[in-house]
């Protein structure tokens, strides 16, 4: 069921699929409530109907979200519904171990497996403390950020996966690789199953190749409880011994043998690491006593061998036959191996004219064919004296010599100083076999698993690539180097690159929106996202000051990588514009009153009070003679009451 769109519980919005598991698929989805980005990983139909599973899914998923560690991925919320069970998880960026190690195409350094080790160990240490068992312990369940850290994912949910034991069906395959064998014969596990997985995982790293592999689960299951693992030093010869001693004791098939906890592991690394050069001799006491491991290199044999001294004379007894057990093993070994190298050296003996007992035959001088045509040695050995060489040839694999020329023989010779030899030895010339000559196929659009698959087949070796390509399906090849078509010669040193499409679009982040946030908001939202602020332009905008009122580019377009820039606009407030001052008119001074005046004045009209800015220069209008028919009283004439003035 695709769950892309919904929201569970109302508060948790699934936005796309992100990775898809034997058990459960993982989306990217939002947290509603807390704004925060989430994975969601919700349990698959299949397992939903069952009542146990269920139960076991809710009581396990409580108990894994105490779990608190810089190395564990924090479980927020788990739910449990009528169709629905899910658990919601932090959102880690990365990629998996397991994809490191397909990309580098090699086995890692023992730098990088102890780094990655280390790790792994704390969180199963602080796991086991909590009660907790991962139980699924793979390079698949291990993501690796872009720091170097790492973070331990899907804790408590292989319980569940211990049916896929049972069955053995072929959805197993994923983890068969890795369980313990008392998962393998559905026995009741500890943490030290936890430990045998870390080992297998180290193994894995160490050699660039799994201990135990077969197109069966079945089979792998098997191998898994009864076969020895190939030593990593007969795999990889240039894996420091006391990393390898480490890695092999946590693979032991009996839980006695291995480490007791993680932090006992954790110990002997640290000690590596103080000392690359140390070595681990690991030996185990068996018997009628429970096995005890025996650290050589922590405690004295001595000690060992006398339990510090505490023991009586008959454990002692009883040791000292345990050591002649072993001894009678080695001398056995010693025997056959005396009498094989005899065996060996007589018959080469026989096989070599050089020995007395071919003494009837003539001496004969061996020429040296090495990188010579074999037609044209064919033809020399035909001719006497040498017709009776008795020849066998050996095709090797070899791409610094032409094909069907000789690279060596025994025995060899010099064309200088040729060799002399009775006419009958026994002459073994190894010839270079034709390189086989193959195209590479066009594995455009296949799943990564697939392509390679197809490019063994062919007797090439695969190099997966993750490179960010748009649109294109997650996990398809989307190109190769060299591409489809392209001659090569089938051999384990002939490279395909195949550019597979990175599931996690090199951290690619959704641009969130941040218009109608403060500066200082937007600023922080987007750090929280992943990215960062680029240029910041000011606008004048009737928005507050301060606000964004724009950015480039938009929320909900196309996903920038970690640490893209996003532009932004930011309202500044308007220029406050202040208005000029009222003009005034000029006004022109009234001039003062004539000191004549007449009749003819006084109902003059008055002027137009702007003046004229060419004024007549007519003269004044003379008086009316005509006297006025009411004449105002002099102006000068003094009040009643004073006297009149003198008569002169």
């Amino acid at each position: 069921m695709d769950y892309v769109g919904q929201k569970l519980d109302g508060r948790y919005r699934i936005d796309k699929l992100i990775g898809e598991g034997g058990m459960a698929d993982v989306y990217r989805g939002t947290d509603l409530a807390d704004d925060r980005v989430v994975a969601v990983k919700i349990l698959k139909e299949e397992y939903s109907t069952s009542a146990e599973l269920v139960r076991r899914f809710n009581n396990e998923s409580r108990a894994i979200s105490v779990l608190n560690h810089p190395n564990i991925v924090k479980v927020f919320d788990v739910s449990v519904g009528d169709k629905v069970h899910y658990i919601v998880m932090e959102c880690i960026e990365g990629i998996t171990l397991k994809e490191y190690i397909e990309q580098r195409g090699e086995p890692l350094t023992f730098k990088e497996v102890v780094h990655f080790t280390s790790q792994v160990l704390l969180a199963l240490q602080h796991a086991h403390d909590k009660g907790v068992i991962h139980r699924d312990i793979k390079p698949q369940n291990i993501m690796i950020l872009e720091n170097g850290g790492i973070k331990v994912m899907d804790f408590g949910i292989a319980r569940l996966a211990r049916s896929e034991i049972h069955t053995a069906n072929e959805q197993a395959i994923g983890s068969v690789h890795y369980i313990s064998p008392e998962q393998a014969q559905g026995e009741d596990t500890d943490m030290r199953a936890d430990i045998y997985s870390t080992g297998i995982m180290m193994y894995e790293m160490l050699t660039g190749r799994l201990p135990f592999e077969n197109e069966s689960a079945v089979a792998i299951a098997v191998m898994q409880i009864s076969d020895e693992a190939v030593p990593v030093l007969k795999v990889n010869p240039s894996v420091p011994p006391g990393i390898a001693d480490i890695t092999m004791r946590a693979m032991s098939k009996n839980p006695a043998h291995r480490y007791q906890s993680a932090l006992d592991m954790l110990r002997d690394i640290e000690e590596f690491k103080k000392n690359p050069s140390i070595k681990f001799e690991y030996d185990y006491l068996q018997g009628e006593a429970p096995a005890r491991y025996i650290d050589k290199v922590m405690k004295p044999a001595s000690a060992a061998l006398n339990g510090g001294g505490s023991a009586g004379k008959k454990p002692r007894r009883k040791i000292k036959r345990k050591k002649v057990g072993f001894l009678v093993p080695i001398v056995l070994g010693f025997t056959i191996a005396i009498v094989g190298i005899c065996g060996v050296y007589t018959w080469n003996m026989l096989q070599n004219s050089e020995n007395p007992f071919f003494g009837e035959y003539n001496d004969v001088l061996l020429p040296n064919f090495v990188g010579m045509p074999y037609t044209e040695v064919e033809q020399v050995l035909k001719r006497a004296p040498l017709n009776y060489i008795r020849v066998r040839v050996d095709e090797q694999e070899n791409l610094n010599v032409q094909a069907g020329h000789v690279i060596s023989q025994i025995p060899s010779s010099d064309n200088e100083n040729q060799r002399l030899v009775k006419a009958n030895q026994r002459l073994i010339l190894y010839v270079a076999a034709g390189a086989t000559t193959v195209e590479v196929p066009d594995v455009i659009g296949m799943s990564r698993q697939t392509a390679i698959e197809v490019i063994n087949g062919l007797g090439l070796r695969p190099y997966a690539h993750l490179v960010d390509a748009g649109s294109a399906q997650v996990n398809t090849v989307v190109s190769t180097q060299p591409e489809a078509g392209t001659l090569m010669q089938a051999s384990k040193d002939s490279f395909v690159t195949i550019n597979v499409a990175s599931p996690i679009r090199f951290y690619e982040k959704e641009v969130p929106n941040v218009v109608g946030a403060t500066l200082e908001n937007a600023t922080r939202t987007l750090q929280t996202a992943g990215l960062a602020v680029g240029t910041v332009e000011e606008v004048p905008s009737l928005e507050p000051p301060g606000t964004v009122i724009a950015q480039s580019p938009p929320a909900g377009g196309a996903p920038l990588k970690v640490g893209g820039a996003v532009n932004l606009q930011v309202a500044l407030a308007p220029p406050v514009v202040e208005e000029p001052p009222p003009q005034t008119q000029p006004t022109t001074p009234t001039p003062p009153p004539a000191e004549t005046s007449s009749s003819s004045s006084a109902e003059k009209p008055p002027s137009d009070p702007k003046p004229d800015p060419q004024p007549d220069p007519q003269p004044d209008p003379q008086p009316d003679p005509q006297p006025d028919p009411q004449p105002n009283p002099p102006p000068d004439d003094p009040p009643p009451d004073d006297p009149p003035p003198d008569d002169p």
